[in-house]
């Protein structure tokens, strides 16, 4: 396996010990690393934040301000279709959308596919942000085309305007050199910091 070996020691009522060896080359150059924005690509972007809990709403609200975006906050599913209905009337879309995964009545998977069946609500990524990973949550993004999923205490870590994929065509076609610039740096698809699936 892999130029190497595997094998298993045990004694009963002792327990046991597993070993492996592994031939592996060194690698040449240093991985590349995530190019993260600066925050005057980041600035005007318009962010809708979904999440029942008022502190976490709070704490992304002002991350998105500091870096120079336009965050609304919400609390719930139903008010953050209100939201971007009247964002979308108003001839001014979200370019991104920030989903809590585990609200009541409406979590965020359930909003991602109202979203998703009226794609002129949002100009840009949906990005699922969540206390806990669950099993399946990777799987369950990758199907509703959210473009990212993170655990909350991961989003201090690093700008995500990075992740909106989603953006390139519109921005480009509505001749917005700096978001379209922005959106050409995307992501792959709901790149998953934790929750397995």
């Amino acid at each position: 396996m892999m130029g190497g070996a595997i094998w298993m020691e045990s004694q009963p009522g002792q327990g046991s010990k597993f070993h492996f060896t592994l031939r592996l080359a060194l690698q040449d150059a240093p991985a590349p690393r995530a190019e993260l924005l600066q925050s005057e690509e980041l600035r005007g972007l318009r962010a809708l934040i979904v999440d029942d809990n008022l502190t976490h709403r709070t704490v992304l609200t002002g991350m998105l301000t500091r870096w120079g975006m336009q965050p609304t906050a919400v609390e719930g599913g139903q008010a953050a279709l209100e939201a971007l209905e009247i964002a979308k009337s108003n001839a001014h879309p979200y370019h991104m959308v920030l989903l809590d995964g585990q609200m009541p009545e409406m979590d965020g998977f359930a909003l991602a596919e109202l979203i998703r069946k009226d794609p002129a609500l949002v100009s840009g990524a949906i990005m699922m942000v969540t206390s806990a990973g669950r099993l399946g949550d990777a799987a369950r993004c990758r199907e509703l085309g959210i473009s990212t999923y993170l655990l909350k205490t991961h989003l201090a870590k690093r700008p995500f305007a990075s992740d909106i994929e989603s953006n390139k065509k519109r921005t480009a076609a509505e001749g917005s050199a700096d978001h379209a610039a922005l959106a050409a740096r995307g992501t792959k698809p709901c790149t998953c910091s934790s929750g397995g699936g």
